[in-house]
């Protein structure tokens, strides 16, 4: 017995020996693993193709291989396919209107709010290069760029769906229906697609703030971050009122847009100085109240820039919120 006993102790200590040269020699260290395991994503995400399908999507507004059987809006049905494609597709700003013919709002499609996510992933990820940041937010990390990637699989089978559909049916009614449920299914999933990769600009945010105990935002990573929470909100409302949080993305949007071509987003009660000293204290001190104030609508924001209707927020957050509101054009 006891030479049994033996026998298995030394098998343990084998084991135990054998995983811990593994994990000195082999496994990947949290310093490398954030930016490796985001990097494979861009890849990944890259050698699908999505862009260049979303991009023959987009022009592929007819039935068949008939260029000139366009989709037309003579039934409801199709009216509801072209708004589908209108939010997921349109090149330009999409304007709602009243019955009174007034402006409600005004918003990006998916394709250019996923564009605009793209350039913002890849511009932190240079920040994840042998960062040390806590495992619980590494692990949600991981977590994310999984999720993510699960999505991009979905989405990508999706678009392959509805262009085999599009492409097989001949125009009747019952046809334009289906068609209609395979262009709902893919504006479900490109939903879920932006709220998860928002998700994960969040968390690769969250990494590079842990690892150097605060972030000292210059003004595009501060529009980065904005432009990260607000497409988390309104991509996480229901269908009703997304037009007005997607208006909301917009504004910081127009901002990034702005930045990137060398336009004024500055003025003299709110320059830039003003706008970074307050977003940082916003940020370091009371993330909670701005993610809170982004969850509200957009006539309630406004209120909140004139520095009215801000009870709900505390008070030593208020004046923060109040500047970096108005810079981003409440």
């Amino acid at each position: 017995m006891k030479f049994w006993i033996k026998i298995v102790v030394a098998l343990s200590v084998i084991v135990v020996l054998g995983f811990g040269v593994w994990a000195f020699f082999f496994k990947e260290k949290n310093e490398v693993v954030a930016y490796n395991k985001t990097s494979e994503l861009v890849d990944y995400k890259e050698s699908l193709g999505l862009k260049q399908k979303l991009n023959d999507l987009q022009s592929y507004d007819y039935i068949g291989d008939d260029v000139s059987n366009v989709i037309d809006d003579s039934t409801s049905t199709k009216k509801d396919i072209l708004n589908i494609r209108e939010i997921m597709l349109s090149p330009t700003i999409i304007i709602t209107y009243d019955e009174g013919g007034n402006v409600t709002c005004y918003f990006d499609s998916y394709i250019i709010i996923e564009d605009y996510l793209d350039n913002a992933i890849l511009y932190v990820l240079p920040y994840l290069k042998n960062i040390k940041t806590d495992n619980n937010l590494l692990k949600n990390l991981k977590n994310n760029v999984n999720e993510y990637i699960d999505d991009l699989k979905e989405f990508d089978t999706a678009i392959d769906i509805l262009n085999e559909c599009q492409k097989n049916i001949e125009g009747t009614e019952i046809e334009f229906e289906v068609l209609l449920g395979n262009y709902n299914s893919l504006r479900i999933k490109y939903k879920q697609l932006l709220n998860d990769g928002a998700n994960l600009l969040n968390s690769i945010l969250d990494c590079i703030r842990n690892n150097y105990g605060f972030l000292k935002f210059d003004t595009n990573f501060a529009l980065i971050d904005s432009f990260a929470r607000s497409l988390q909100v309104s991509s996480d409302v229901d269908e009703k009122r997304e037009p007005f949080f997607s208006h909301d993305l917009h504004l910081v949007i127009d901002k990034l847009n702005k930045l990137n071509n060398n336009s004024l987003i500055f003025n003299e009660e709110f320059d830039e100085y003003s706008f970074l000293t307050n977003y940082n204290n916003l940020i370091n001190k009371f993330e909670g109240e701005y993610d809170k104030a982004l969850s509200k609508h957009n006539l309630e924001k406004k209120q909140m820039a004139d520095n009215q209707n801000l009870s709900d927020i505390k008070q030593d957050a208020q004046k923060y919120l109040v500047v970096v509101l108005n810079v981003l054009g409440y």
